[in-house]
C-alpha cells in the first residue's frame, strides 16, 4: 500500500523504474555509491532549499527501489533494512555538510569537530521504510562561538531532514536518546558525553548505547566516540545486578 500511494502521489517515480540500476539487487551496491551519488545532486543544485528539495527526490527513488525490490522477493527483510540505512546515512552525511555550511554563512565563528551518530534501528542498520531515525550529536568546541553555533546547526539539520517542502519530507528525526533525554542540550559535547555513561546512568541507556554508530563527522572525533562507548559499555557489564537488570528489560519491553 505504501508503495501504491507513493506512486499515485509522485508519478514521476515511473521513470526512475527504466533505469538499468533500478531492478540491480541493492546487495550489490558499493559503500558508498549512495552518498557520492546524493553529493552530486546537491552540487548541481540551486541553494540550500533546492539542496533540500534534490535530497528528497533521491531519497524517494531510492527508497521505492528498494521497496520495489523487497516486494518482489528479490532482496530480504534483513538486506532491505541494510539498504534503507545506507539511504539513510547519505542522507544524513549528504545534509550535515550542507548545514554546517548553511550555518556558517549566516552566522560568525566555529563550530569545531563534530560526529553526527546514529542509534535504535538507525545504528543497527535495522531500518523499514517508516522508520524514524534515532540521532545524537556530538561535538568538542574549538572556539567560544561553538556553544551557541552547535546547537543551531542540530536544529538547522533536523529542519532538513524532517521539515516537509514542495517535494515532501524526509524522516521525522528523535533526539530523545541523548545524554538525559529531553532534558539534555539537542547538542552533546564530547566531554559531557563520555562522563554521563561513566556515571550512573539507567540500564537502558546502556542498552541503546550498544547501538551507537558514528555516521558522518570528524574522524578522530568518531574514532574517539567509539572508543569512549566501548570502555563505558565493558565498565558496565561488570556491574553487580546487571545480567538481572537486562534481563528483565524483554518482558518489560512485550508488555
Amino acid at each position: 500500500p505504501k508503495l501504491a500511494s507513493d506512486l499515485a502521489r509522485r508519478p514521476a517515480l515511473m521513470d526512475s523504474m527504466l533505469e538499468p540500476s533500478f531492478r540491480a539487487p541493492v546487495s550489490s551496491d558499493k559503500p558508498g555509491a549512495r552518498e557520492a551519488k546524493l553529493r552530486e545532486h546537491l552540487q548541481r543544485a540551486d541553494g540550500f532549499e533546492g539542496q533540500l528539495n534534490a535530497a528528497r527526490r533521491f531519497h524517494r527513488e531510492e527508497a521505492f527501489r528498494i521497496g520495489y525490490q523487497l516486494l518482489r522477493g528479490a532482496i530480504g527483510a534483513a538486506e532491505a533494512g541494510v539498504a534503507y540505512a545506507d539511504l539513510a546515512d547519505a542522507c544524513v552525511a549528504a545534509l550535515a555538510d550542507a548545514c554546517e555550511k548553511d550555518v556558517l554563512s549566516r552566522f560568525p565563528g566555529a563550530i569545531g569537530k563534530w560526529a553526527v551518530c546514529a542509534l535504535g534501528k538507525f545504528g543497527g542498520r535495522e531500518l523499514t521504510a517508516s522508520s524514524d531515525l534515532d540521532l545524537m550529536l556530538i561535538y568538542e568546541p574549538e572556539s567560544d562561538t561553538a556553544a551557541s553555533l552547535a546547537p543551531r546547526f542540530v536544529q538547522r539539520l533536523i529542519a532538513a531532514l524532517s521539515a516537509p517542502t514542495e517535494e515532501g519530507t524526509l524522516y521525522e528525526v528523535d533526539m530523545q536518546l541523548r545524554p538525559s533525554g529531553r532534558a539534555g542540550p539537542v547538542a552533546v559535547r564530547f566531554s559531557s558525553f563520555d562522563s554521563y555513561y561513566r556515571g550512573d546512568a539507567w540500564t537502558w541507556v546502556f542498552m541503546a548505547l550498544t547501538r551507537l554508530r558514528p555516521v558522518t563527522g570528524d574522524e578522530s572525533l568518531r574514532h574517539r566516540i567509539v572508543d569512549s562507548a566501548r570502555r563505558s559499555l565493558q565498565a558496565k557489564s561488570a556491574a553487580p545486578g546487571i545480567t538481572e537488570h537486562v534481563a528483565r528489560m524483554g518482558p518489560a519491553m512485550a508488555r
